[in-house]
């Protein structure tokens, strides 16, 4: 039997948590469940965390890989924003390329996103057979 190969993209990692990324996008925000809202699921629940639950959305942000670019972007879906290195971005504007350096908080919870070398290096060698 084959067994399906599992790509490390990067991982989200702040003081008290660490979040490996196994998908090219994941949605960060807090997962809610009642009876005005419907069942909401994200990837990262920044409320576990101990996020500031009234500063915090259902789907807050994306992070993902933006393969045209080839680097990781966030873009921001919650009325709050979130602030990276320290300048607030807010929804409906346009993505912002995360670099490893670049704090990113949302709802008291910082974090960097630290990608994995090795998917950076399987995707450009990718390219470069294509041309």
């Amino acid at each position: 039997m084959e067994e399906e190969l599992e790509i490390e993209y990067g991982k989200l990692v702040g003081d008290n948590f660490e979040y490996r990324i196994f998908t090219s996008s994941i949605i960060l925000g807090r997962n809610k469940s009642s009876k005005r809202y419907k069942k909401v699921k994200v990837d990262v629940d920044l409320c576990s965390l101990g996020g500031i639950k009234d500063l915090i959305s259902g789907h807050h942000a994306r992070i993902f890989y933006d393969f045209y670019r080839c680097c990781f972007a966030i873009e921001v879906l919650g009325r709050c924003g979130c602030y990276i290195d320290g300048v607030l971005h807010l929804p409906g504007d346009p993505p912002v390329k995360l670099q490893p350096n670049n704090l990113v908080k949302i709802g008291g919870i910082e974090f960097y996103l630290v990608p994995t070398l090795l998917f950076g290096y399987i995707f450009t060698s990718f390219l470069s057979l294509k041309n």
